[in-house]
């Protein structure tokens, strides 16, 4: 079986879709929005479709909600909506057992968050899913509060620059290709790709189905 290099000292975790389940926590998010203004039955009719267009959050955000309001929701009501929730106020807490493989990991490594989104939004779902015992507010950074995200190569050279490591001794772990994975090789990083589906073939140095299989590797 293949594993890492001995010399490995940081891990590097993406957030959405890798440790937290972005898709259900986002379907959430807008079933409760077409409870806000009133149309819960256009969010049972269409949720399929709806959730299809969003793509599992990889098409632009603007595209998506101006199409949303274009067929199904009320603009205004929706709006308010979003003022008052983000998609974090919906993050479930994630397993136990995953918490505690994240504290055995941290024993022997340096545990990163590195993530793309809006610093509030990222932080609640930090918060509520329990990753902040994982993930301090030092090890932890979100494009929101840069000018700059996955996979600018700017935003993976921030985590060598805060701690001095050099590409070889730093893992990516993350579901997203593009972002993600490609984003880290480009950097001479090694590559973990929660890749459940085996949807495409990866350049990443390993794939996983679960996240817990990392210990198979290191």
């Amino acid at each position: 079986m293949k594993s890492l290099p001995k010399n490995i000292k940081c891990l590097v975790f993406d957030l959405d879709n890798t440790l937290i389940d972005r898709d259900k926590a986002y379907s959430t998010y807008l079933e409760k929005a077409f409870e806000f203004v009133n149309q819960p039955n256009i969010w049972t009719e269409h949720k399929a479709t709806i959730l299809e267009y969003d793509n599992k959050g990889y098409r632009s955000r603007d595209t998506f909600y101006q199409w949303l309001i274009s067929k199904f929701i009320h603009q205004k009501l929706f709006e308010e909506f979003q003022k008052k929730y983000v998609v974090g106020d919906f993050v479930e807490k994630i397993d136990t057992s995953i918490l505690q493989f994240l504290a055995e990991l941290k024993e022997h490594f340096h545990l990163v968050l590195l993530t793309n989104g809006g610093n509030h939004n990222q932080q609640k779902k930090i918060v509520n899913s329990g990753l902040f015992k994982a993930f301090p507010p030092t090890s932890t950074f979100i494009s929101g509060d840069y000018s700059f995200e996955k996979p600018n190569p700017l935003f993976f050279h921030l985590i060598q620059m805060e701690y001095g490591y050099t590409p070889d001794e730093i893992v990516m772990i993350g579901d997203d290709y593009d972002k993600d994975i490609k984003g880290a090789h480009q950097m001479g990083w090694k590559t973990i790709h929660l890749n459940p589906t085996e949807t495409k073939e990866s350049i990443a140095d390993i794939q996983i189905n679960d996240i817990q299989e990392i210990a198979n590797y290191i």
